[in-house]
């Protein structure tokens, strides 16, 4: 699969990895309006003939890209998922889909019509942990799954990486974003736990607060999530700030962990993005 990034920012160090080491992709175009960050991006990935562009319609007009990674700020994803859609690309999409129902719609009616492979990318199911207590629950290890709590706690970090202050500026645009950076944004990765685990909620409630970071960040901090699951089960999520808080790193300050109970024993996930 000839794949095509858009947007070299920070988190494209990452949904690069897996193109890189796979050998049934190739990267073959990154695009982004900085072609010097996408440039500098494409000589620390050790590409040497990737195409660089500065405009999603030239890129999507190139008969050498199968599918876009689509990597924007959250108010650019409708736009640019539609334009990729049509262009009849293979589409992956940086969560979250959008940044509210009506947007969400409007891209699944565009995905249904084309019949083309569509994702909204999610890496924590996949991981290992994750993927090991799935199992056990599956073969019965604690009986059936009764409640999920889930924990994202921030802090400081000496060994985090460096996010730019570009990427800040829009997150902390409620216009751009739709929401918070920890429950709105990072967040989905904890539903998406939520979820597997669980199934789909049928009601939902939440206390979402508003906390001001070190750095002079809003931060949607202290805030609570709560789910009603069919058959009696229940979880919850928990979203917290600790401002003096050192955690161990290699990316985001912060780190997450996973407690489910069933009737007859509990599992305990971590080894998240941090080291507490």
């Amino acid at each position: 699969i000839r794949v095509a990034i858009v947007g070299t920012g920070r988190i494209s160090d990452l949904h690069a990895i897996e193109y890189l080491q796979n050998p049934r992709a190739k990267i073959v175009a990154l695009c982004d309006l900085d072609t010097g960050l996408a440039t500098s991006r494409a000589t620390k990935w050790g590409l040497e003939d990737v195409a660089i562009e500065d405009d999603l319609d030239a890129l999507l007009a190139r008969q050498d890209v199968d599918m876009v990674e689509i990597l924007l700020p959250h108010h650019l994803h409708l736009p640019a998922g539609l334009k990729a859609i049509a262009a009849g690309k293979i589409v992956s999409m940086q969560k979250p889909m959008c940044r509210s129902m009506t947007e969400a719609n409007q891209l699944v009616t565009a995905v249904e019509a084309a019949n083309r492979p569509f994702r909204v990318f999610e890496n924590f199911i996949f991981h290992p942990p994750v993927s090991k207590a799935k199992q056990l629950i599956e073969d019965g290890a604690i009986g059936t799954s009764l409640s999920i709590r889930l924990k994202s706690n921030a802090g400081i970090s000496k060994t985090a990486w460096k996010v730019p202050e570009s990427s800040n500026a829009w997150r902390q645009n409620l216009s751009q974003s739709g929401g918070g950076p920890m429950l709105f944004d990072d967040g989905h990765h904890k539903f998406a736990l939520a979820w597997y685990f669980m199934g789909n909620p049928e009601e939902v409630h939440a206390f979402i607060g508003s906390t001001q970071a070190a750095d002079g960040n809003i931060l949607d901090a202290q805030s609570i999530v709560s789910f009603r699951f069919p058959g009696n089960r229940i979880g919850n999520l928990e979203v917290v700030y600790s401002p003096e808080l050192e955690i161990m790193t290699r990316h985001y300050p912060q780190d997450d962990w996973v407690e489910i109970t069933g009737t007859k024993g509990g599992i305990w996930i971590n080894c998240g993005p941090g080291r507490l």
